[in-house]
């Protein structure tokens, strides 16, 4: 393992922060020559591991016009099974600023229309597709998650 972050519940879900920004390879052929910084957002976002999939909404990125490299099919719970587009984004997991990080410089994440979380506090899910690569550890007693890769 190389790294470990831990992090308290917020409320009564594991919350953790994300930068999301383009894809590396995007970052390479968007942003090289053009005049402007690469984009980059830094949101909460929920850890679920019920979920098979990493999940953004797309008010995060939507302005970014990435491409959308496939279509897969969710449920939204209550919503029912919809075909929404992926997009390959960077996702650096932290808990704060300066605090150790997991980046993924290439992930793919199902985008979900603009406000889908509604009130929640995040505008985003780690799934287990990007879970499965590191631990997950719940200390009950003191509402602490650790996550080591």
């Amino acid at each position: 393992m190389l790294g470990q972050l831990s992090f308290q519940v917020a409320g009564d879900r594991p919350i953790i922060q994300v930068e999301v920004k383009p894809s590396l390879l995007a970052q390479h052929h968007l942003f090289a020559n053009a005049p402007h910084r690469v984009p980059s957002a830094v949101v909460p976002f929920l850890i679920d591991t019920g979920s098979p999939c990493c999940v953004i909404d797309e008010s995060v990125v939507d302005t970014w016009r990435l491409r959308k490299h496939s279509y897969c099919t969710i449920s939204t719970g209550l919503n029912g099974a919809h075909l929404r587009p992926r997009h390959d984004l960077s996702l650096r997991l932290h808990t704060h600023a300066g605090s150790d990080s997991w980046l993924h410089g290439v992930f793919p994440a199902v985008s979900v229309p603009a406000g889908n979380f509604g009130k929640e506090p995040y505008l985003g899910i780690v799934g287990m597709d990007l879970l499965s690569w590191g631990t997950l550890q719940f200390a009950g007693r003191t509402g602490t998650f650790s996550l080591w890769w």
